[in-house]
């Protein structure tokens, strides 16, 4: 809009001068031409941000319809989710409490480091595979892989997962 008011200017400008001699005259044609130039490239580039305002006005259109149909669905697998833990309650709290049973005779510093990582690390417990770390597939240290034969178990460097032997 800048660039179109300014242009506007200078033609109005051009169009009050008076031309008196031939050269006054090619001039004036010149400068109109010039601006005609800029009139058509101005006008290019509207074009250009109207099939833009489009292209974006249509993505909006369809990913509104897109978000409401995967409201929908989002309430019909919530509901459907519901269910199915409602159904399998007692089955749940049958391994929860096998769980927690199995829990009292694993090492407490062990269980302890499980507890921290289940949130973030899914599995937390991964097998060494080829001298790797079964979780990130970074390669374990020597002295890490010495470590993992003695004691059977080891913290990744890397993912911080608990790598036992495969």
């Amino acid at each position: 809009m800048e660039t179109y008011n300014e242009f506007v200017q200078k033609l109005e400008t051009v169009i009050k001068e008076n031309a008196s001699t031939p050269a006054e005259v090619s001039a004036q044609m010149e400068k109109l031409n010039s601006f005609h130039a800029v009139c058509v490239k101005l006008e290019k580039d509207i074009e250009s941000l109207r099939v833009s305002l489009e292209r974006v006005s249509s993505d909006f259109d369809s990913i509104m319809k897109n978000s409401k149909t995967a409201k929908g669905n989002f309430e019909v697998y919530k509901n459907r989710f519901n269910e199915f833990k409602k159904s399998r309650e007692p089955e749940i709290a049958e391994l929860a409490a096998e769980r927690d049973r199995l829990a009292k005779s694993i090492d407490s510093m062990l269980m302890e480091k499980y507890k921290q990582k289940v949130e973030s690390k899914v599995p937390v417990f991964v097998p060494s595979t080829n001298n790797t770390c079964g979780g990130c597939r970074m390669e374990i240290s020597g002295s890490k892989m010495k470590s993992l034969k003695e004691n059977g178990i080891i913290e990744c460097e890397n993912c911080g997962r608990i790598i036992y032997l495969a």
